[in-house]
């Protein structure tokens, strides 16, 4: 299957296009190219307004301390692990971390500097909300690292499922608007649009997280293989897709209740008995 190119480095490389068509067929839509061109200039109006006002856009890599760096991996598979006691750039450092204490990068034959541009680019995509921001996203992929360790998740799924759990972890909330759904379906006709009426914030999401993988700047296409590279495209829209808790007690008794039942009593042990009691509880 032949793809087309947006780069210019003599490689084949499928357009932000196709990937993004990719992230809509797990919504159950596919819209048409007009259709993802209206999406972007919806976005792109939407931010124009304010009211995804970005903070931090580094144009190159920080650097952080070595005391920082052993602080944070001494309760990094931990569920005490905190991420309001680093700062923006020493975050960067601790994600790419958790790729690199899975090992997914070496088995997939992915470059580090790859995953770097990646979450740079992340991280300027999450806008400055109280709660839905740069450190949540950050926490969120750590506390799957976590769980997927102390209840053994890992020894079962492979280096591309890990790879792309990470990814989803860490991209389910890009461009978070601050409000929920039904808000910001209100505030933001234009946009809700395009996402369609159910689990639109979500849909949001994973179409933003299509379009960061499918730029060619990463590479991915290139470095994984064009089966690798769309299976991690599907597994990462169906997993932001899953964050949805209007799903949340429907996905807990099916855990329950097939085979991962002990994948769950292990993951219900599992508490944050030294973490900030005071931090929010408003779901992903």
């Amino acid at each position: 299957m032949a793809h087309s190119s947006d780069c210019n480095d003599g490689h084949s490389t499928p357009s932000v296009r196709p990937a993004v068509a990719a992230s809509w067929l797990r919504c159950g839509s596919l819209p048409s190219s007009r259709a993802v061109d209206a999406a972007r200039m919806a976005d792109i109006q939407f931010k124009r307004k304010g009211s995804l006002a970005l903070v931090h856009k580094p144009s190159a890599w920080p650097g952080v301390d070595d005391a920082t760096m052993k602080r944070a991996k001494e309760s990094l598979s931990s569920m005490s692990f905190s991420t309001l006691s680093f700062s923006a750039d020493s975050l960067l450092h601790i994600a790419l971390e958790l790729f690199t204490e899975m090992g997914v990068l070496e088995d997939l034959k992915i470059s580090e500097q790859s995953v770097m541009l990646m979450l740079i680019k992340i991280r300027a995509s999450m806008p400055n909300n109280m709660y839905h921001n740069w450190w949540h996203v950050v926490d969120v992929a750590q506390a799957t690292y976590c769980m997927g360790l102390q209840t053994r998740l890992f020894d079962s799924l492979s280096s591309l499922d890990k790879f792309a759990l990470m990814i989803s972890a860490l991209c389910h909330d890009m461009g978070h608007p601050g409000v929920n759904g039904a808000a910001f379906s209100n505030r933001h006709q234009a946009v809700a649009a395009i996402h369609g009426s159910f689990s639109i914030l979500e849909r949001r999401h994973s179409l933003l997280a299509a379009q960061l993988l499918a730029d060619c700047e990463l590479g991915l296409y290139q470095q994984l293989g064009a089966k690798n590279y769309f299976h991690l495209l599907e597994t990462v829209s169906t997993a932001i897709l899953a964050t949805d808790m209007a799903k949340h007690s429907a996905f807990v008794e099916t855990m329950r209740s097939n085979a991962h039942g002990q994948v769950f009593e292990r993951l219900s042990t599992l508490d944050r008995n030294d973490a900030d009691p005071n931090l929010p509880e408003n779901g992903l």
